[in-house]
């Protein structure tokens, strides 16, 4: 373990500097998250925007006016300094949910499938919803 690891398993996060999508500059210290927030990180651990808002400790609205590099070194980071805490224990749950899926009948498992994606895309701000 590099002396940078420990600092940023002593302190709990890593601050960074940002640029906003307004040119103005700042910080922010992603920091790990605690176990009793695992639970409530898991249920939004597709939402990338979350996940950093959750982190940094401010409003997902803030996120979203990071200028991209921003973002994506704000993404990285909060990654790096939780990578051994919640996205462990995410890559578990996600195993076991998969395994789980590998009992079931095939058949039922399309079914799943399926009905999740149509979900996810009535969802999209991007995608329009499904035809018919």
């Amino acid at each position: 373990m590099n002396n940078e690891h420990k600092t940023i398993t002593l302190l709990g996060g890593k601050t960074i500097g940002v640029q906003f999508e307004n040119g103005e500059r700042g910080e922010l210290k992603l920091r790990q998250f605690r176990l009793a927030e695992y639970e409530d990180a898991f249920r939004v651990h597709d939402d990338e925007f979350a996940l950093v808002a959750r982190a940094c400790g401010q409003p997902r609205e803030l996120v979203q006016t990071l200028a991209p590099e921003s973002y994506e070194l704000a993404l990285a980071t909060m990654r790096e300094v939780n990578a051994n805490g919640f996205f462990a224990f995410a890559a578990r749950r996600l195993e076991r949910a998969a395994a789980n899926l590998r009992q079931l009948p095939a058949e039922l498992v399309e079914k799943i499938l399926e009905r999740q994606k149509s979900t996810s895309l009535t969802r999209s701000p991007i995608l329009p919803p499904p035809a018919g």
